[in-house]
């Protein structure tokens, strides 16, 4: 009704005479509706009105550009979720419209599936649930949208993350306890076996041994939070150890390992590095395959033995490297 009067503004008198309405607090009422709908926005340079609850006099008119719009808002006023906030909508109409087709399944699900919030499942099936895609929700565009509407997908969609899977062999469930975190497969199969075979490693009592799959257990490590079954592994008391390959990619997986992880203070076993360095002593070091250009400083400088961090240091600026399988089974047995 007002956004089609041709004029730009229009004072408090003229709505309540438009609206056939005289009590103040149905006046209130009513312009806190209008401006809410962005059908109105108050002049905060007029004057207000001298009884409580005081409104502005005077207001501009938002022109609707038109009958599609006008539709669109009516749809976004009137048929909207309450449990989504459609204000950012109700002032981008264009938006609105492109994103429509995914507002609506949200809004239908809340209306017909409300019940279903009240049982929590991952992600990906709430996503399928709602969008019939089940990559939605984790996408640039879902999160988009679904912030723009002031929901939080943890939660208002009751719904749990399905981290990163990791691979790791646990001995036992005690807390506190020790882990391991190894870069390379072979290193963690040796290892595997050495503590089924109840073994210690380089007379080191470990408990859990993780296999970090190069630079992927930077973001598989944060996993533990999310997975029920390893409440023992966030025991505040536990260490976590990182050994790796002597090389950049290697000391820069573990500076972004100390930078990321959010589960306990992780920090480099010296011990293996030492081994491999001794062992390798006579040997032709050969060059690193490529080029590593990564940020492994920050890493080297955690390392307590001077001489360790000279030697490896030495190493690294000649662009050699150490791989962690210089050391087999009958040297950690040592």
């Amino acid at each position: 009704m007002i956004s089609k009067l041709k004029k730009t503004y229009i004072y408090l008198d003229e709505i309540k005479k438009i609206y056939k309405i005289e009590e103040h607090k149905e006046t209130v009422e009513l312009i806190k509706n209008l401006v809410s709908e962005n059908r109105l926005k108050p002049i905060t340079t007029s004057d207000l009105t001298p009884m409580y609850e005081r409104i502005y006099t005077k207001y501009r008119i938002i022109k609707v550009k038109n009958e599609k719009d006008e539709l669109d808002l009516e749809e976004i006023n009137y048929r909207i979720h309450p449990r989504l906030n459609i204000e950012y909508y109700r002032k981008n109409i264009e938006e609105y419209r492109k994103n429509k087709e995914k507002i609506i399944s949200l809004n239908k699900y809340l209306i017909e599936k409300s019940e279903s919030f009240s049982k929590i499942i991952s992600v990906n099936e709430r996503s399928y649930e709602i969008f019939n895609d089940e990559k939605f929700i984790n996408s640039d565009k879902g999160k988009v949208i679904l912030k723009n509407l002031k929901i939080d997908i943890i939660k208002d969609l009751n719904v749990y993350k399905t981290p990163e899977p990791f691979i790791y062999l646990s001995i036992n469930r005690v807390s506190p306890q020790t882990v391991l975190i190894v870069e390379n497969k072979d290193t963690y199969i040796t290892i595997s076996k050495m503590l089924l075979e109840g073994k210690c490693i380089l007379e080191r009592k470990i408990d859990t041994i993780v296999y970090g799959e190069g630079k992927k257990i930077i973001s598989s490590i944060n996993g533990i939070n999310d997975d029920i079954t390893l409440e023992y592994l966030k025991n505040a008391n536990n260490e976590f150890l990182y050994w790796g390959d002597i090389d950049r990619e290697g000391f820069s997986i573990y500076s972004s390992l100390r930078r990321n992880f959010d589960l306990n203070t992780i920090s480099l076993w010296e011990k293996p590095y030492k081994l491999m360095i001794t062992k390798c002593n006579d040997k032709n070091l050969r060059k690193t395959p490529k080029e590593q250009k990564v940020n492994y400083e920050e890493g080297i400088e955690t390392i307590n033995d001077n001489v360790l961090k000279k030697e490896i240091e030495d190493i690294l600026l000649k662009g050699r490297y150490i791989p962690q399988e210089a050391l087999n089974m009958y040297d950690l047995e040592v």
